[in-house]
C-alpha cells in the first residue's frame, strides 16, 4: 500500500524506492509499529489507484464502509482482485461518471490513473486514425506525397513506427536518414492528428 511521487517510483518495476524504504526504516525504530504494520489497514475510502513493478495496472481498493451500490459499479469495471478489465480502458471515465455521490462515501481517482489512462486512449486514438487513413502499411499514397523526396522503404518504417509510437527514439545509423524520417513523421502528424508542434532532440 506504499506509493511516492518521485521518478524512480515510477520507472524501476520494484514498487518501492529509497523513500519509501527509509520511512519504513525510520519508523520500524519505533515501539510497536512492526505489530501495527502487520494489521490490515482498510481507510474510510474508496480509491482507484495505478499499480507499479513489472505491470502497470489501474486498481480498485475498497474503503471501510464502500456501499453496495460502489461494489456492484465496481465489479462492471474491474476483475474480482481489483484489476481494470482490458475491455473498460478505454470507457474508464464512465465509471467515475457513475459512483454514486449521495451516501456520503468519498472515492479517490489519482493523477497517474488520469495520465496513464489518457496516455491509453490517445494510442488508440492515433492506432485508429493510422489504419484508417494508411491502412497501417508503408504502401500508402500519403507517402508519396507527404515530403518532396522520396522515402525508402525502411524509412517509411521508421516514420511509420513514429506515427504510431506518437514519439520514439530513432536509431539508425549515420548516413541512412534520420532526419528525413523525423521530418516525415511530423509531417504525417501535423496530416493525420493536427499537430502544431513537434520537439526533436539531436546531438
Amino acid at each position: 500500500m506504499n506509493y511516492c511521487s518521485c521518478p524512480d517510483y515510477s520507472i524501476n518495476n520494484l514498487d518501492a524506492c529509497k523513500h519509501i524504504e527509509f520511512t519504513l526504516s525510520k519508523l520500524l525504530q519505533q515501539q510497536g509499529v512492526k505489530e501495527q504494520l502487520q494489521e490490515e489497514y482498510m481507510p474510510p475510502y474508496s480509491e482507484v489507484y495505478l499499480q507499479y513493478g513489472l505491470k502497470r495496472e489501474v486498481r480498485f481498493r475498497p474503503g471501510k464502509g464502500a456501499p453496495v451500490e460502489l461494489m456492484e459499479l465496481a465489479k462492471k469495471y474491474f476483475t474480482e482482485t481489483g484489476a481494470l478489465k482490458a475491455e473498460r480502458l478505454l470507457t474508464f471515465n464512465k465509471f467515475l461518471e457513475e459512483i454514486p455521490r449521495h451516501n456520503g462515501h468519498e472515492v479517490r481517482c489519482y493523477d497517474d490513473v488520469m495520465a496513464y489512462i489518457a496516455a491509453y486512449q490517445d494510442a488508440a486514438h492515433r492506432r485508429a486514425v493510422v489504419e484508417s487513413r494508411l491502412n497501417g502499411d508503408t504502401e500508402s499514397p500519403i507517402f508519396t506525397t507527404i515530403l518532396k523526396t522520396a522515402l525508402y522503404p525502411y524509412q517509411r518504417e521508421g516514420a511509420l513506427f513514429a506515427l504510431k509510437a506518437g514519439r520514439c527514439l530513432i536509431g539508425d545509423d549515420m548516413g541512412l536518414g534520420k532526419t528525413i524520417q523525423a521530418i516525415a513523421a511530423a509531417e504525417l502528424m501535423a496530416e493525420l492528428f493536427n499537430i502544431g508542434k513537434v520537439l526533436i532532440i539531436s546531438p
